[in-house]
């Protein structure tokens, strides 16, 4: 079983949507977000995760920034993925800017058995509403029942420090709906995976979400801790983990991990000219369009019986 997380980076289709802040990302916005930009952002999704998946299709992706149910049937029904025959699930969530998380799955080795929203609603000076927590559970086929909850937490756009006390929130609230699965279900298969904008080692992991090290007895196992790779994404020429997967102990005792690290054939990459080494190849550089596929990495974890 074969499964991956991807941040897409801004994957708006070229409609306004006058009840999301889309403006920038019409034909005539600031970042004049064609149709054949657009057409472009699709393929070269296809191709990323045709080749993440090392010649055998993923089964379960899961994916942030997408904008909206139109991206995702593009991707399922309109590009060559088709011939996969995946299917997604998706929520429209509160988010002002309209990015959305949601998860592809392949209908041949994969069932979902029932999904749900988990609003997240952050306290502070004013209430604000930011991306959903999108939680499946479905079967492995042909029989292995697993709970899985894409993320996409709040960035540091305002400075980690200034942001921190959002993703703690966002952390209380999934660890909050964990220990309720596990009440009930003590050995429960669980797959968290996101874009959690904070590090393995950030105090929203690992104190409230409790994840760590599986050698070492957490409950929560970060397998972004096994990463070779040293990234996801690159901020003035840093590497940082943001993208991770985080499996419970049971599913590790059910599976056996062959293999999580990120995903970074060249075609994802290209020159860092100011920093030096390399890093993600963007769609775009502030509004500069680069054609290129996204500014974080996906992340890949493979399982075997």
């Amino acid at each position: 079983c074969k499964i991956m997380f991807y941040n897409v980076e801004n994957l708006f289709d070229t409609v306004d949507d006058s009840t999301k802040n889309d403006n920038e990302f019409l034909p005539d916005g600031k970042k004049r977000w064609t149709k054949e930009r657009y057409e472009t952002k699709i393929n070269y999704l296809y191709k990323t995760i045709v080749a993440a998946g090392e010649g055998q299709q993923p089964d379960i992706v899961g994916l942030c920034e997408i904008e909206n149910n139109n991206c995702l049937k593009e991707i399922c029904l309109y590009s060559p993925l088709l011939a996969y025959e995946y299917r997604f699930v998706h929520y429209e969530s509160p988010d002002p800017r309209g990015i959305d998380v949601a998860l592809l799955y392949n209908s041949k080795t994969f069932k979902v058995l029932q999904s749900k929203p988990i609003a997240v609603e952050l306290s502070g000076k004013r209430k604000t509403h930011t991306r959903d927590i999108l939680m499946v559970k479905g079967i492995i086929l042909p029989n292995d029942t697993v709970y899985i909850y894409v993320n996409h937490w709040p960035s540091r756009m305002m400075g980690e420090e200034r942001s921190e006390s959002k993703r703690i929130q966002v952390a209380t609230i999934l660890r909050k709906q964990i220990d309720t699965l596990i009440a009930q279900k003590p050995r429960a298969n669980i797959i968290i995976m996101g874009d959690f904008n904070d590090t393995p080692q950030n105090t929203s992991i690992t104190d409230v979400l409790q994840a760590g090290d599986c050698n070492k007895g957490a409950q929560l196992c970060n397998l972004s801790l096994q990463y070779t790779f040293p990234g996801t994404y690159k901020y003035k020429g840093n590497w940082d983990v943001f993208d991770q997967i985080i499996v419970s102990q049971s599913l590790i005792n059910l599976f056996r991990i062959v293999k999580a690290d990120v995903v970074h054939p060249d075609f994802l990459l290209m020159n860092d000219d100011t920093y030096t080494g390399q890093m993600p190849f963007r769609t775009f550089n502030g509004v500069r369009y680069l054609c290129g596929f996204s500014d974080h990495l996906p992340v890949m974890l493979n399982l075997t019986k």
